[in-house]
């Protein structure tokens, strides 16, 4: 199977959709190794038709994780300075109310809480519209791609055709020549013949028309 190293953005939530999950986050509290986790979110990812590895799902959650701190920890320092990123919404829904997941991260932002919250919640409820697009998306994708290859194979199918009448109109030229040069050579046959004929009877004639000779 081959794995995308790109991730698009309808991947990412569908990520940020599978980690959000009670299901996945059990598993990162209780087990001491995560690659079932990841190996268990690849494979929903799969179900699907996203194809991203299990080290590839962790890279990805590591990097959205720091991204996600570096972001938290400038905004706990700098009140009038906030800064946001494409993801951070989704991820403090996810990591707000989480602090073993944001280590040394500050929780105290009541604003930035909330949201995390309101948005997990939406999150949560949007699971199965989330779901479905994506399931919809691969369809119409596969759907493309089965119709660009029957139009291929229409066409290869219509060249081939193409080739054998060509090959056939060919064969029946060269047949047709085959034919002429045949009866060309009967008739050269036959010429040649009627001039030998001919020519003996010649022969038969002059000899009759000479007297005998006396002794």
């Amino acid at each position: 199977m081959e794995y995308s190293e790109k991730w698009t953005d309808c991947e990412v939530q569908a990520l940020l959709r599978i980690f959000s999950s009670e299901e996945v986050q059990r598993g990162f509290a209780s087990l001491k190794r995560n690659s079932k986790v990841y190996s268990n979110i690849s494979a929903q990812l799969l179900q699907v038709g996203i194809h991203h590895s299990a080290k590839q799902c962790q890279e990805k959650l590591k990097k959205l994780k720091q991204d996600y701190k570096k972001i938290k920890d400038h905004n706990s320092l700098n009140s009038s300075d906030q800064r946001t990123g494409k993801w951070y919404v989704f991820m403090d829904g996810i990591l707000g109310h989480n602090p073993a997941c944001t280590r040394n991260v500050e929780s105290k932002d009541s604003e930035a809480s909330d949201t995390g919250t309101s948005v997990k919640g939406k999150w949560k409820r949007g699971d199965a519209l989330v779901m479905l697009a994506l399931k919809e998306m691969r369809e119409l994708e596969e759907a493309r791609r089965k119709e660009a290859n029957a139009a291929m194979d229409r066409f290869l199918q219509i060249l081939a055709e193409r080739e054998l009448r060509e090959a056939a109109a060919w064969a029946k030229e060269m047949a047709e020549e085959r034919a002429e040069a045949a009866e060309a050579r009967r008739q050269q046959t036959a010429f040649q013949q009627s001039f030998l004929d001919l020519f003996a009877k010649f022969v038969e004639g002059k000899q009759a028309s000479v007297p005998p000779t006396l002794e």
